[in-house]
């Protein structure tokens, strides 16, 4: 099955849009680490990471990132 150019574009859009999103809310989450780290007597962290990246998902998501994949920042089970 083909996808139209049309609708390409337009996921391309949603992407691009909820990566922004994400981004801006990852710089949030960043934050808040290094703050913590500073009680903690650690270093800096020089770059957004993937914890960053998933605090963002878990925080822009909530509370339907429970159906995102445990790599997307989904709830990760134990057991």
């Amino acid at each position: 099955m083909d996808v139209e150019k049309r609708a390409i574009f337009v996921l391309i859009d949603y992407i691009e849009e909820h990566t922004q999103q994400i981004i801006k809310q990852s710089k949030i989450e960043h934050e808040k680490a290094d703050m913590s780290g500073q009680d903690q007597k650690l270093e800096k962290k020089a770059r957004i990471d993937v914890n960053d990246i998933r605090k963002a998902i878990k925080a822009i998501n909530q509370p339907e990132y429970r159906s995102l994949s445990e790599r997307a920042g989904g709830i990760i089970k134990e057991g």
